[in-house]
């Protein structure tokens, strides 16, 4: 029995179909790369060991999430990253494609990398191409990867509001998933912005819920870092018996930090013009890696070398507010004695 036209035709059709279906199907992602995605969270060096040790992936699609599975292991364990070219493979793969998932991550993490090389303004592009392909997902957790750390960046360059209203959307997300770690990070990133707005109420209560739940998770050393971080706070409020408790607190942990910057304590005489302090940076001669110092006033980023040191500041104030004297030689007989 000869098939007809119409039996023909369908033949051809299901023959196409299977040859296209599977030229564009997605493929399933080889079983280490699968074992190392599951453990990044939680193990990012046991990840990065499983990466290390495959066959590097020959087909493209394999080898794009490889790259991607590696930055983000190596920057998950703050490992020195010299370029961006690796992330780059996996950014150029899924920048064409419908994932939204894949190329919010890429976007994150290459990022990521160019913050950590100080390309600020190729860093702040990614983090904002991250965060719209985030808003197409579902997925809390990246969304408080990429608010965090687009506030973050937002705080090195100095521009306050708007890391205020991205570190609010990071806890946001680490609320929705319910993730104490996350809602710890975020809640000390928002206590940063407020003090750096002066905002230094609302300062203190975001350094002290990031301290309760650092306390809860015993994560001591976030804990003992962001008390000193809360001592500088107070510092700078001038409530010196405050800062010195909670400095005593951090030194009696055994905490060691580049970060940490003591305000010793501070004398005034003579109706306050005369005043004293001392202050010490990197009591334990500890700091030789890169920091990120926040207060009040400002935010640094140093490339710290050893530096251990003390300093002790004398203050005198000529021709002070209450003073009678209003002329310009005022204070001059002063001066001459000093």
């Amino acid at each position: 029995m000869k098939p007809n036209a119409v039996t023909c035709l369908l033949l051809i059709a299901c023959v196409l179909n299977l040859l296209f279906g599977c030229s564009h199907r997605k493929a399933v992602p080889l079983p280490e790369l699968e074992q190392a995605e599951a453990v990044m969270f939680e193990h990012p060096d046991s990840a990065l060991h499983i990466l290390q040790r495959m066959p590097k992936p020959t087909d493209k699609e394999q080898h794009a999430l490889w790259c991607l599975l590696v930055t983000q292991a190596e920057c998950k364990q703050l490992l020195p990253v010299p370029s961006d070219s690796l992330i780059r493979i996996a950014y150029d793969y899924y920048k064409p494609t419908d994932d939204a998932r894949r190329k919010a991550m890429a976007a994150l993490y290459i990022a990521t990398v160019n913050y950590r090389l100080r390309n600020a303004k190729e860093a702040q592009a990614f983090y904002l191409e991250a965060a719209e392909e985030m808003k197409k997902t579902d997925d809390y957790k990246l969304g408080y990867l990429v608010m965090s750390g687009l506030g973050n960046l937002y705080l090195y360059r100095d521009l306050t509001d708007y890391a205020l209203e991205a570190c609010q959307k990071a806890l946001d997300y680490a609320v929705k998933d319910s993730n104490k770690r996350y809602e710890m990070a975020s809640s000390r990133l928002l206590a940063r912005c407020y003090s750096l707005k002066k905002d230094f109420s609302k300062s203190i209560a975001f350094y002290m819920r990031a301290i309760d739940l650092a306390d809860s998770l015993k994560r001591w050393h976030f804990c003992c870092a962001t008390k000193a971080e809360l001592a500088n706070v107070y510092s700078g409020l001038k409530q010196y018996d405050r800062a010195l408790f909670i400095e005593r607190e951090v030194l009696k942990s055994g905490f060691v930090s580049e970060q940490l910057y003591y305000g010793i304590g501070m004398k005034t005489f003579l109706n306050e013009r005369l005043s004293l302090q001392l202050q010490g940076t990197d009591l334990f001669n500890s700091s030789q890696a890169r920091a990120v110092q926040y207060n009040s006033k400002r935010t640094t980023m140093l490339d710290q070398q050893a530096r251990r040191s003390f300093r002790l500041t004398l203050r005198y104030k000529f021709n002070a507010a209450k003073s009678k004297y209003k002329g310009t030689g005022a204070g001059q007989e002063q001066r001459s004695r000093m």
